[in-house]
């Protein structure tokens, strides 16, 4: 998952079995991803982050959240 912040920062990450979205009726809607990539200037995902756990998101903090695929159909 790639997403872009409405600070202007974007972020990635894989969406797998550790990950975690919470629904309603949660007071805040969030995302927990099971771990980081980095990304390239034109958005490709590049290589994991090494010794994270992934990146927690907000949903009220994204402006938009694309959902890729590993290889192209």
């Amino acid at each position: 998952m790639r997403a872009r912040l409405k600070s202007g920062s974007r972020v990635a990450g894989w969406y797998g079995a550790g990950s975690y979205a919470s629904s309603h009726p949660a007071s805040a809607y969030d995302l927990s991803l099971e771990s980081t990539w980095r990304l390239a200037p034109d958005g490709r995902s590049l290589s994991r982050v090494d010794r994270t756990q992934g990146p927690y998101v907000r949903l009220d903090d994204i402006e938009v959240l694309e959902f890729v695929t590993s290889k192209q159909r």
